[in-house]
């Protein structure tokens, strides 16, 4: 697995020359961005010493100073174009994974979790490309580079150094889990605040119903003292941590002073100067290094999680279904939710092809359910529903989407403009097809009354007009299954009838089943089944 999920992220990486060469070259100028100073005072201090000319070696540091950091703007600025698009390559991965997954009804805040899958996916890749390119390659080469010039000046300060950076790496280690566990303690804090603060003003009915102002201290003052005391833990923890490498790096600096002042005899001033600078350097190099290492492990571990999606997703058939008559066939359909009475007990019952038909019942007795069922969003627990000679439950959810159209109760509807929620159904409808749609669910008429028209907010429109958008979707949509559930229960009496002597007029279905248990929806039906009496 761990050499599969490195494979997908090579693959995909390969796609973006400028990354790779960021790859190969930021780490180089990384180095030579630590590492200028201390070589070039080495040979400063000697020509000093020495009393040689300093022009050449002044003006070839800050030639090779200034190019190191205008190559790596520049490599900054052209992997900044191709970087949020491998980001977004890896998130659109996410969605299509979860577009061929049975989504269940019962699952709690699946929206919240997709989408934060998608946005861990993508923020993990960014910390992996960050850690690697512009920490722990330079890091690991500077540290290298001193270790090899230092053992030619003397082994056991090189000795010393490489003892500290294992020291460090074995504190930062066995601390690393305690700070990952406070930290994420921390961020449930910080989340439950948020959700509270949330929760209080998403309603302003809220500030009506719970008027008072201490009521909204109360609510918060508990959340904020266990944020707060988070924090501090997590302060506490690395700043405990940071003073155990604090205390070792001291002990490090003591011994290669004194190896300095032992054998001072048998080193040049540069060489002490390169010493001494380096030797301070490597603390704060180290510490990232050691720090970046275990934050590098951690996001492996969460990518290793989350390379499922990178897997090549199958492509479903995307022919249409076969439907001739449309019929419905409900077979012992048994169904219950969680410690919970049976909302379906062997149920059965036939919905014929080419028919209007009406389920009642009274609510909260399973219409919305046998939709679910339906949609595939609920698994039963016994039986099966049909259409024609086609078990749902062999259908996949593409193929469900295609086969049934649905308008909810409650109409989902984007924070976009009306002709953006209209083209869900239809992405490349013309606006001829979109304004036919429109006049046949009495749309035109609310629509010539705003000043934006069809380019107004949805979400500006009351809970019946948008019940009248959902229906103008489902004319747009083809498919043989439409189902209503009370659908147009937000609409008056007289638009109701109108849209509804154009959908059974026009027949844009084979099937058409109303879940209501409003009278006047019966007048439209052909055949009506009363689930009080099917269970």
């Amino acid at each position: 697995m761990h050499g599969l999920s490195l494979k997908l992220f090579f693959q995909y990486l390969f796609q973006y020359p400028s990354l790779i060469s960021t790859l190969l070259i930021a780490p180089c100028i990384g180095v030579v961005n630590q590492l200028s100073v201390p070589f070039v005072l080495k040979h400063l201090v000697n020509a000093i010493y020495q009393q040689n000319n300093l022009h050449h070696l002044i003006i070839l540091f800050i030639f090779v100073w200034t190019i190191s950091k205008l190559i790596i703007r520049l490599q900054v600025y052209y992997s900044a174009f191709q970087t949020p698009h491998l980001i977004a390559l890896f998130r659109k991965k996410v969605i299509d994974y979860y577009l061929i997954q049975p989504t269940l009804i019962n699952k709690t805040h699946q929206s919240m979790e997709i989408g934060k899958i998608a946005n861990d996916l993508a923020n993990t890749i960014e910390r992996i490309w960050g850690l690697c390119v512009w920490n722990i390659i330079p890091n690991t080469l500077s540290f290298l580079i001193v270790l090899y010039q230092i053992a030619k000046i003397n082994g056991t300060i090189m000795i010393n150094l490489a003892c500290y950076f294992f020291l460090q790496l074995i504190l930062i280690g066995k601390a690393f889990s305690l700070i990952q566990k406070n930290a994420s303690k921390h961020r449930a804090s910080n989340m439950a605040l948020l959700s509270t603060i949330h929760d209080t003003f998403k309603n302003p009915l809220n500030l009506i119903v719970y008027p008072s102002k201490s009521y909204f201290d109360d609510s918060i003052r508990g959340d904020q003292l266990h944020e707060s005391m988070c924090r501090q833990q997590l302060i506490h923890t690395v700043n405990h941590l940071r003073l155990k490498v604090d205390c070792l790096g001291v002990m490090m600096l003591v011994i290669n002073f004194f190896i300095l002042l032992k054998h001072r005899v048998s080193f040049d001033l540069g060489e002490m100067t390169f010493i001494a600078l380096t030797s301070i350097s490597m603390i704060e190099i180290l510490w990232q290094l050691g720090h970046c290492a275990t934050e590098l492990n951690k996001e492996i571990g969460l990518f290793q999680k989350l390379s499922k999606y990178l897997v090549s997703i199958p492509r479903f058939p995307t022919k249409n279904v076969g439907i001739k008559h449309g019929s419905v066939i409900v077979n012992n359909l048994s169904f219950a939710y969680p410690n919970q009475s049976d909302v379906f007990n062997n149920t059965s019952f036939e919905i014929p092809g080419d028919t209007v038909t009406l389920i009642r019942s009274e609510s909260g007795y399973g219409k919305t359910t046998l939709l679910y069922l339906m949609l595939g969003l609920l698994k039963p627990q016994k039986g099966s529903i049909h259409v024609d000679d086609l078990s749902l439950s062999h259908l996949n959810p593409p193929q469900i989407r295609q086969l049934i159209n649905v308008v909810p109760q409650h109409t989902q509807i984007l924070n976009r403009s009306i002709m953006d929620n209209l083209m869900i159904a239809k992405p490349k409808a013309s606006m001829k097809e979109l304004l036919h749609s429109l006049s046949l669910a009495k749309c035109d008429q609310f629509i010539s009354t705003l000043h934006s028209g069809i380019h107004t907010n949805a979400n500006q429109l009351s809970g019946g007009q948008k019940q009248q958008l959902s229906i103008a979707r489902a004319f747009l949509k083809q498919s043989p299954i439409w189902v209503i559930d009370e659908g147009l229960t937000g609409v008056d009496l007289k638009t109701y009838s109108s849209i509804m002597h154009n959908v059974v007029n026009r027949r844009p279905f084979k099937s058409l089943i109303i879940m209501s248990h409003h009278q006047r929806d019966s007048r439209f039906a052909t055949k009506i089944v009363d689930l009080n009496d099917c269970n």
